[in-house]
């Protein structure tokens, strides 16, 4: 019974070393049966094929998901020059095949370096992006003609770590939003060869990154996991009272001094008493005002 309870009242992150072939959802599902959660997310969708990081949260620490998913992502990506697929990656079918004469290591970081900084994009046809209410790639493999349209994303580093063959090594560090098979492809046809993704790793996800990582078969109660304060680390953070910590957690504002230049209103802050995560706030005419409260009950992890 106390291992049940407990488990009800689990808020934390896990980080996830996904395995190929598995969906995000497929990740979600397992870690759910294998804890005996009710209520479990991941913090960003990763392609079946690829592997590596997927923060999956846990109870309560679900109200956090999107607070994570936005944050940069590095990933290494593998390519196959010469080649375009329908899918943007090694799972889809031919459609062309391309020369690779005069595509050498040089040429390759000298175009690479061009997609550098903010770049505009069109995510693949084949995404789990909606069109209409339905994803796309759903569309597209029903035979329609999807065009998404073009977005810009943020490439803050792509470094060429190798080249063998037709064999392409890539280190990306992007934006959420991007699409690495898009990247990649779009790298091909700078070089007028064609490139396809034949594999993906994100290393890291924000500050969570693959050395934190759990295997599947190797998750239990035990597995390292962090607590929903240490996942949001990131942001800042105001220590209360306890009296004060009641009134947040109902939902009042809580009058607050903040230093010289901290006060931005579009800041949101870590509300923690007795180094414990109790609520999320904005800060405005001096006082922290709630905008995501967690439950009093709600557990964090043993150790972080």
């Amino acid at each position: 019974m106390g291992r049940k309870r407990r488990r009800d009242r689990l808020a934390a992150v896990v980080v996830i070393d996904k395995p190929a072939g598995m969906t995000s959802h497929d990740v979600v599902q397992f870690v759910r049966r294998r804890l005996n959660l009710a209520k479990a997310g991941h913090t960003g969708t990763l392609d079946p094929m690829a592997t590596g990081v997927l923060p999956v949260c846990l109870g309560e620490a679900t109200k956090i998901a999107g607070l994570l998913s936005g944050e940069d992502k590095r990933y290494r990506a593998h390519a196959t020059l010469g080649l375009e697929t329908d899918t943007g990656d090694a799972t889809g079918r031919e459609l062309a095949r391309g020369s690779l004469s005069g595509i050498d290591f040089a040429r390759i970081e000298q175009v690479a370096r061009d997609f550098v900084g903010t770049i505009e994009q069109r995510p693949p046809a084949y995404s789990a992006i909606r069109v209409d209410g339905k994803r796309a790639y759903e569309r597209a493999r029903a035979g329609e003609v999807v065009e998404l349209p073009v977005r810009q994303v943020t490439i803050s580093a792509l470094s060429v770590e190798m080249l063998a063959g037709d064999h392409l090594l890539l280190d990306v560090t992007c934006s959420k939003g991007t699409y690495v098979r898009s990247l990649i492809a779009d790298i091909g046809r700078a070089l007028g060869c064609l490139a396809t993704m034949s594999g993906l790793c994100r290393l890291r996800s924000g500050a969570l990154s693959l050395e934190q990582a759990v295997q599947l078969d190797q998750l239990d109660d035990d597995s390292p996991m962090l607590s929903m304060d240490s996942a949001l680390a990131h942001l800042p953070a105001a220590d209360v009272e306890r009296e004060a910590a009641r009134r947040i957690q109902l939902g009042q504002p809580l009058a607050f001094v903040l230093s010289a230049g901290a006060a931005n209103p579009e800041t949101l802050w870590r509300v923690r008493c007795d180094d414990r995560l109790i609520a999320l706030a904005s800060y405005n005419e001096g006082c922290l005002r709630p905008k995501r409260v967690f439950l009093a009950s709600a557990a964090a992890p043993s150790a972080d």
